[in-house]
C-alpha cells in the first residue's frame, strides 16, 4: 500500500483569503513565501491538482521520470539561464529533496499542522507533515518532514527516504529588520536494476507475476546511498523609513523598509556511495573497470557568501523609484571523488536596475565573475512588463550568458569512470515572451541560441559539441470552465534544430486534464472526478546511468507515442481534501509506456491520497 501526502494548497480570491472557519480573520491566515517575498501565497484549500501528489508533474513542471519514485527524474524544458556552473552534484532530485535553489519559509498567526498521506496498491508509503508556530508576533517557527518508502514495481528497486527540514523566520513590527534561518537534510537509500534489459521491455507481462526475480534486469545488485544537508540564513536590515500599506499593496505585505542591507550565507553538502558487484558486465561495456567492485565515494561541499544593497520588494522596483541590487560575493566549492581533490574558489558581482513607467516596468540586470574558477564568465537579462492592472499582462525578455560547464563535467576519478577535461564555457543567447489572459490563458514562447553545449555521449563520457543549437520552446496552461467541467491542457512544444537532437527533447508534450468540478449535499462536499492524460510523441530521450547517477546520449530507443492516463476522484470536506487514483490505466489495452529507456512506467496502479490541515 501506499501512503501519498497531498499538496497544501492556498485559496486566495482578489487578495482575500477564504477558509472554512469563521474563526481565523484574514490578516492570520498562514502564508509561504521565500525570503525576498517574490513568491507569496496564502494556504489553499482548492482540489485542483491534488491527485498529482508528484511534485515534478505539477502544474508546468514536465520532467521524463523513470517510473519510481526515489530515481533521478529529467527536466524536459532547457532553461539554464540562471546557473553558475560551479555545481558538481546535478541530482535531479527535484521532488524529494528540500535543499533545492529556493528555500520556502511559513509565517503564521495561528499554530497550523499539515498531514498528508498516500498509501498505494505497489507497496509505495508517502507521508509528509507541516507544523507552523508562531511564538510571538514576531517570531514564527516550524518544520517540514517527508518520507518514502516503497518496494518498487521491479526487482532491485527497494528505497527509503527521509528529509527534514527546521525553520524559523523574524520580523519586527516595523518591518525594518527580517530574519530567516532554515536547516534541512536529506538521506536516500535504494537499491538500483538499472532498467529492465531489451528482451522485457514489454514490462506490463510481468506486472503480474508475484516472484519478481524472474523479471529480467541490467543490474543485479547495485547499491546507492545519498546524503545532503544545507545551512541557509539571510538577514535583511532595513536602513530608512518604512513603506506603507497603499506603497506595497501588490506586494502582498504589510510593512518593508525602502532601502535594505542584505547578508546571505549557505553551506550545502551532498555525499554519494555507490557500489555495484557488476554481475552484469554488459551493462558498461563501453567504460573503463577493474576487476574490483565498482564503487564510488563522492563528496561535494558548497559555500557561498553573498552582500546586498538594494531597494526592491521581491526584485521589483516600488512605485515611482529607481530600483536597484548591488550584489557582491564569493563561492567556495570542495571536491572529493574517489581520495581525488579538487578546490574552487569563485567572486562575483551583480547589479539589478528596475523602473516603473506609466504602463510598463523596465528591468536590467548583470552578474559577472571577476576572479577565480569562473573569471570572465557573465549572465546579463533585459525585461519590459506590462503593469499588473492591464487586461492582458506581458513581459519581454532577452539575455545571455557565457558560463562554464557543471564540474561533473571536467573532473570524475573512480574504478567506473575516469576523466579529467577543461571544456570551453557555454554561451547562451535567449529571448523570451510570456502573455497572460483571463480567457485564453498562458503563453510562453522561448528562444535559445546554444553554444559549446556539454552532455554524456552515447559511452556516457562528456563532450563537448563544436556546433551551435537553436531551440525554439512554446508552453501554454490554461483551465477553461464550461459548466461544471473542467479542462485544463498544459502543453509543451519544443524545436531543435540539430539532426542529431542532442538535447534529446520530445517535440510534444502534454498533461491535460479534464473533469466535472461539483458541490454536493447542500454545498458541504465539493468533488472532482475526472482524468489526467500524458501524451510525449515517440522520441529518442537521454538514458540513465545508475553508475554515474545521470543521463547520457543515446540515438537508438524510442519511446511509444500512447498516451498515459490516470482516472482520479477528489473531494473536501471542510478542512481535510482526499483524492483516489486509478494510474496507467492505458497499460491495460497498450505496450508499456517509456519516458526513460528501459525504464517502463509501472502497469495499473491504486492509490488513496489524504490532506488534512488542522489550525488551532
Amino acid at each position: 500500500m501506499s501512503i501519498l501526502f497531498v499538496a497544501l494548497f492556498v485559496w486566495s480570491d482578489i487578495g482575500y483569503a477564504k477558509t472554512d472557519s469563521s474563526k481565523v480573520a484574514y490578516d492570520s491566515i498562514p502564508y509561504f513565501f521565500n525570503d525576498n517575498f517574490s513568491k507569496f501565497h496564502f494556504l489553499d484549500s482548492s482540489l485542483f491538482e491534488i491527485q498529482r501528489y508528484n511534485v515534478l508533474l505539477k502544474n508546468n513542471n514536465f520532467y521524463a521520470i523513470n517510473g519510481h519514485a526515489t530515481l533521478p527524474a529529467r527536466n524536459l524544458f532547457y532553461n539554464p539561464f540562471f546557473t553558475n556552473g560551479l555545481e558538481y552534484t546535478k541530482t535531479n532530485y527535484d521532488g524529494l529533496y528540500y535543499n533545492n535553489s529556493e528555500v520556502e519559509f511559513i509565517h503564521t498567526y495561528y499554530p497550523v499542522t499539515l498531514v498528508k498521506a498516500v498509501v498505494g496498491s505497489k507497496k509505495e508509503q508517502v507521508i509528509d507533515l507541516l507544523h507552523s508556530q508562531q511564538i510571538n508576533p514576531e517570531i514564527n517557527i516550524g518544520f517540514k518532514i517527508n518520507a518514502l518508502r516503497t518496494e518498487g514495481f521491479y526487482q532491485k528497486q527497494q528505497a527509503n527516504t527521509i528529509s527534514f527540514q527546521a525553520f524559523n523566520s523574524y520580523i519586527s513590527s516595523k518591518g525594518n529588520y527580517r530574519s530567516f534561518f532554515s536547516y534541512s537534510y536529506n538521506r536516500l537509500t535504494t537499491l538500483l536494476n538499472g532498467g529492465l534489459v531489451p528482451d522485457s521491455s514489454n514490462s506490463f507481462k510481468y506486472e503480474m507475476l508475484n516472484d519478481k526475480a524472474l523479471i529480467p534486469v541490467h543490474l543485479h545488485y547495485a547499491k546507492q546511498m545519498l546524503y545532503g544537508s544545507d545551512v541557509y540564513t539571510k538577514q535583511i536590515i532595513g536602513l530608512d523609513h518604512k513603506l506603507n500599506h497603499a506603497e506595497l499593496r501588490n506586494f502582498n505585505q504589510k510593512s518593508a523598509a525602502l532601502n535594505k542591507l542584505v547578508i546571505y550565507g549557505r553551506y550545502r553538502e551532498y555525499f554519494r556511495n555507490y557500489e555495484d558487484r557488476m554481475e552484469d558486465s554488459t551493462y558498461y561495456h563501453n567504460f573503463y573497470f577493474t576487476t574490483q567492485d565498482f564503487k564510488d565515494k563522492l563528496k561535494d561541499q558548497h559555500t557561498k557568501v553573498e552582500i546586498q544593497l538594494i531597494n526592491t520588494v521581491g526584485n521589483k522596483a516600488v512605485n515611482d523609484y529607481l530600483g536597484y541590487e548591488v550584489t557582491g560575493g564569493i563561492e567556495n566549492l570542495d571536491i572529493n571523488v574517489n581520495q581525488k581533490k579538487r578546490n574552487f574558489l569563485s567572486a562575483y558581482t551583480g547589479l539589478l536596475l528596475s523602473k516603473n513607467f506609466r504602463n510598463i516596468s523596465l528591468s536590467t540586470q548583470g552578474k559577472y565573475f571577476f576572479s577565480g574558477f569562473n573569471q570572465g564568465n557573465y549572465q546579463a537579462l533585459a525585461s519590459i512588463t506590462s503593469h499588473q492592472n492591464e487586461p492582458i499582462k506581458w513581459q519581454f525578455s532577452i539575455g545571455g550568458n557565457k558560463i562554464l560547464p557543471q564540474q561533473i563535467y571536467n573532473f570524475y576519478y573512480s574504478n567506473n569512470f575516469i576523466w579529467d577535461h577543461s571544456f570551453q564555457p557555454i554561451t547562451n543567447m535567449i529571448a523570451n515572451v510570456e502573455l497572460n489572459h483571463t480567457l485564453a490563458g498562458n503563453i510562453f514562447l522561448q528562444y535559445n541560441s546554444i553554444k559549446n553545449y556539454v552532455l554524456l555521449n552515447n559511452q556516457a563520457l562528456p563532450q563537448q559539441l563544436s556546433q551551435t543549437i537553436n531551440l525554439w520552446q512554446l508552453k501554454y496552461n490554461k483551465k477553461f470552465n464550461i459548466g461544471i467541467l473542467r479542462i485544463a491542457p498544459e502543453v509543451l512544444l519544443q524545436f531543435e534544430n540539430s539532426t542529431m537532437n542532442y538535447l534529446a527533447l520530445p517535440e510534444f508534450y502534454t498533461k491535460t486534464s479534464m473533469y466535472v468540478n461539483h458541490r454536493i449535499f447542500k454545498g458541504k462536499l465539493w468533488y472532482q472526478f475526472g482524468a489526467d492524460v500524458y501524451w510525449l510523441n515517440s522520441y529518442k530521450p537521454y538514458s540513465y546511468m545508475a553508475a554515474s547517477n545521470m543521463y547520457f546520449y543515446q540515438n537508438t530507443f524510442s519511446t511509444s507515442g500512447l498516451p498515459l492516463i490516470n482516472l482520479f476522484l477528489n473531494f473536501k470536506i471542510k478542512a481535510v481534501q482526499a483524492f483516489a487514483t486509478v494510474e496507467q490505466l492505458s497499460s491495460i489495452l497498450s505496450a508499456p509506456y517509456f519516458f526513460t529507456p528501459y525504464y517502463a512506467m509501472p502497469g495499473l496502479t491504486f492509490k488513496l491520497g489524504i490532506n488534512w490541515l488542522f489550525i488551532n
